[in-house]
């Protein structure tokens, strides 16, 4: 898979490095990220269940407007 951009060449990236992987850490240690063999960020556990939480109230509500 292609690499990733690296935050040293985001310029527009509006927060600093450290705090960019302060935050990834902070996501990491509440399993809201892993680290994946490689050593990219990927979304954890928690994350995916909150994700998923998310999807089903959106089909409930594409669900209350069908007229079937």
């Amino acid at each position: 898979r292609p690499l990733p951009p690296r935050l040293s060449s985001s310029p527009s990236l509006p927060i600093s490095k450290s705090t960019v992987h302060r935050i990834l850490q902070t996501m990491v240690r509440e399993v809201f990220a892993t680290v994946d063999g490689s050593g990219y960020y990927v979304p954890g556990p928690r994350l995916i269940a909150l994700a998923g939480r998310v999807v089903g109230r959106l089909d409930a509500f594409v669900g209350a407007d069908d007229p079937r």
